[in-house]
């Protein structure tokens, strides 16, 4: 059973009230809160362990950076990947997708390929492949939905390069399973897909050995 009183005790700022009332806050696609545990560990790393990792030698930078390498593996077991090096740090979803779209569409993407993503993907999942096929000379195509909130994945073009899928969206309180034909057809050694799954990892889903399904 999942305890919501236990997970709202572990986020500080749940425990204010406004208007009057316990504080509910639904705004995490723009800015999402941080539980104690978070809050906790920033405070300890600026008061006892500041300092550069990978680029010293001293014992501050060697213990940062011992840190920063086991939360690396820690990931890498919870999104099932294979290796910790195929873990990258960024500043978050929307600076990982145009890292994608910029190191990874430049190189693979040709004029005539196809980009698909869903009609209902955040934007930052949609501008970076809209640059990137003004850049290149290929096509966005948009995946529809039916009345049961299922991709239309029978539609995929096969001359695609990237299927670029949000996992959960909150706002349509919807979560796609990419198991379900979100990357059938098309030509698996050309193309490839991304998701930007920051919502939906921590519910269920896929894990990225799943989702390393075209290799380009």
């Amino acid at each position: 059973m999942f305890d919501v009183e236990k997970i709202r005790g572990e986020f500080p700022i749940l425990g204010r009230e406004v208007y009057g009332k316990p504080l509910v806050y639904l705004d995490n696609g723009a800015t999402a809160q941080k539980p104690l545990a978070v809050i906790e560990t920033i405070d300890y790393l600026n008061r006892e362990l500041n300092a550069n990792i990978h680029r010293g030698v001293h014992y501050l930078s060697e213990e940062a950076t011992t840190l920063y390498e086991a939360s690396r593996e820690r990931i890498r077991a919870f999104i099932g990947a294979a290796e910790k090096e195929e873990v990258i740090f960024t500043a978050g979803a929307t600076a990982s997708l145009n890292t994608v779209a910029y190191a990874w569409g430049e190189k693979f993407v040709r004029a005539g390929d196809n980009i698909v993503v869903s009609e209902m993907e955040h934007h930052s999942n949609i501008v970076p492949w809209q640059m990137l096929c003004e850049r290149k000379g290929a096509e966005i195509r948009v995946l529809p939905f039916d009345d049961e909130g299922r991709l239309r994945t029978e539609l995929l073009p096969r001359r695609r390069r990237d299927a670029g899928v949000e996992y959960a969206r909150h706002a349509a309180r919807t979560a796609r399973d990419y198991r379900r034909g979100a990357c059938r057809g098309g030509d698996r050694r050309r193309g490839r897909m991304s998701g930007r799954r920051a919502r939906g990892r921590g519910h269920a889903g896929a894990g990225l050995r799943f989702l390393r399904i075209f290799g380009a």
